[in-house]
């Protein structure tokens, strides 16, 4: 019986493409890459070993081929010396490119160089009846106890050379040789597999070395690691202090978990005029006024709940004077989140303050200038060019009379006469919005009553106008103006918006405030996003009516829906010049009821 070596050679090729499909997998995911990182240096080492012996010995034992061959050293000669070239260049790549535990692969293409030529050899010495098979034995025992891997790694390789230098033999000596190839082949099987199993137990030994290396490698590591948190939080704390305590220009003031003070900086010292002794375990709220008093315990609570605040409030110094400042807070808390008190940075801001008030102060004057300049205008518009058109039109009219009736001239200065009329009117309805002239003479109620009469008579929206105690309240010029503009801006935006059929307007003096409200019925909007627009459409827009009424002092409101109208209510404080009782009482109902 004898073997087809085409087929055997297919079933090697077959084998060689699971090996390399299992080493495929044994890269990927088949041991722990930590582990073959860590053996990378000692399989480089190994592999370098075993390229170089083979690089040596292969062409070391042409001698014996030339002592026991010489007519077949012309062919035996290049096998070798090519393959000892093969493992040089091998080695030379292995030492010049450190690819780690991956370097095997170099060992593994070297080996397979080795057994593969040693298997030529055997062919082209005449088979099993060579001793060469030696060599071929001395190559599988130099791998496989040379490189530090494990046997899983080892075998299959070892096994494919081994099966293709069988089929070799059986086709080269025939069947009658397998008992004999098997018996002389015992010895080596065994000391084959005392090598795989020294290479397992070594590569086991390295492992279980490795794990307790890696394990006192992480024990370190965390030991490590609770010394750099612990300086790095002693450091931070230290940083802390330096920023909040040593380095800020700011006020700092710790509580603890009753809201009593247990530190306060100099800053905070000298803000109040207090030593450190008088402040310490007095309630912080004892530093404040009455309203910022209220509004410290409720932001007090939302620190115990581990909220953040920050809110405007009032201090008071040791004179008893106010000092407006910011206050920015936080909880503080423990390792379970338990409140132990808060800390606040305490900003001054009486300059700020100041520079508010000074801003509103001459936006006020610039308010009071702008009015007098328009008093001006309207007072030229109304003595001069109104005059003086007037006599323009007089004249038109005197000219058309000596004209003969009926002539072109003469109509067309009638035309003339007749636009310089409307224009006149026109004129004086300027210098009327520019400057009411009733507000000096009739005060502000009947002003506004006579502008609602106009506003009714031009866009035929009924406004229904009713005051009550304005005559108990001192004139002031600022404050009349401005309601006056506020009254002619809010009609203003009906006549362009809401499309209603019906206004309200109720001026009342109620002590210590002037109460107006307008109200109509229109088509609304949404209040809470057209508060503080400004835009061409609405003209001075809600900002502007609300600035106008803070320079004053006082509050604006605005309430609407779309859908359901709107309602601007405004306070102003006032001056009362004399008792008007009737008037203060009927104030809620002038404000919630409807005019007839």
């Amino acid at each position: 019986m004898r073997f087809d070596l085409k087929s055997g050679l297919a079933g090697a090729a077959r084998s060689l493409s699971c090996m390399g499909l299992r080493w495929k997998n044994y890269f990927r995911g088949g041991t722990d890459r930590d582990f073959e990182e860590d053996q990378a240096p000692l399989v480089r080492d190994r592999t370098s070993l075993l390229l170089v012996l083979a690089a040596l010995l292969f062409p070391f034992f042409t001698v014996t081929d030339w002592a026991y061959y010489p007519d077949k050293i012309w062919a035996l000669t290049p096998l070798r010396f090519g393959t000892g070239l093969i493992c040089l260049m091998l080695f030379w790549v292995n030492r010049r490119i450190d690819l780690g535990f991956q370097s095997a692969r170099l060992a593994f293409a070297g080996f397979y160089v080795c057994a593969f030529a040693m298997i030529l050899i055997v062919v082209v010495t005449d088979g099993y009846r060579t001793s060469y098979y030696a060599g071929f034995l001395m190559v599988i025992v130099a791998f496989s106890s040379i490189m530090a891997l494990p046997s899983r790694m080892m075998l299959p390789h070892i096994f494919i050379p081994y099966f293709v230098y069988f089929l070799v033999i059986l086709r080269k000596s025939g069947s009658e040789q397998v008992s004999l190839f098997f018996l002389s082949h015992i010895l080596v099987l065994v000391t084959l597999g005392i090598c795989l199993m020294a290479a397992e137990t070594n590569h086991r030994l390295r492992m279980k070395e490795y794990k307790a290396r890696k394990t006192l490698e992480e024990t370190k590591m965390k030991l490590q690691k609770q010394a750099r948190e612990l300086a790095e939080r002693v450091a931070e704390s230290r940083m802390r202090y330096r920023q909040l305590v040593e380095r800020m220009n700011d006020c700092l003031g710790v509580s603890g978990p009753d809201g009593e003070i247990v530190y306060v900086n100099d800053r905070m010292c000298e803000l109040l005029g207090l030593s450190r002794e008088e402040m310490l375990g007095r309630h912080f709220s004892e530093f404040m006024d009455g309203l910022a008093k209220v509004r410290a315990e409720k932001e007090f609570e939302k620190r115990k709940a581990g909220q953040r605040s920050a809110y405007e409030a009032c201090l008071q110094d040791h004179s008893g004077s106010s000092i407006p400042v910011i206050i920015s807070a936080e909880a503080l808390l423990d390792e379970k989140g338990l409140f132990q008190g808060s800390f606040a940075v305490i900003t001054d801001i009486s300059s700020q303050k100041r520079a508010e008030r000074r801003i509103a102060q001459l936006t006020h004057e610039l308010l009071r200038a702008l009015e007098n300049e328009r008093h001006r205008i309207a007072r030229d518009l109304h003595d001069h060019v109104a005059q003086d058109l007037s006599s323009l039109r007089i004249a038109f009219e005197d000219m058309a009379m000596q004209l003969e009736s009926g002539s072109p001239i003469r109509r067309q200065t009638s035309h003339l006469s007749r636009r310089l009329q409307d224009a006149i009117k026109d004129l004086r309805e300027i210098a009327y919005a520019l400057r009411p002239p009733d507000l000096d003479t009739l005060g502000l109620s009947r002003t506004i009553y006579r502008y609602c009469q106009e506003f009714t008579d031009h866009t035929g929206i009924p406004v229904h106008f009713v005051t009550a105690g304005m005559e108990g309240s001192a004139r002031d010029f600022d404050r009349e103006i401005n309601l006056y503009r506020l009254v002619q801006e809010a009609l203003g935006n009906i006549r362009k918006h809401a499309g209603a059929t019906r206004v309200d307007i109720r001026l009342i003096a109620s002590h210590p405030d002037i109460i107006l409200r307008i109200r109509d019925n229109g088509m609304g909007f949404d209040a809470e996003r057209q508060e503080g627009s400004v835009s061409p459409e609405r003209g001075m827009g809600l900002k502007g009516m609300a600035e106008r009424v803070a320079l004053l002092g006082g509050r604006f409101e605005i309430r609407s829906r779309p859908g359901e109208g709107c309602c601007i209510s405004v306070w102003i404080p006032m001056e009362v010049e004399g008792g008007n009782g009737s008037a203060l009482n009927a104030v809620p109902d002038l404000l919630d009821g409807q005019a007839g």
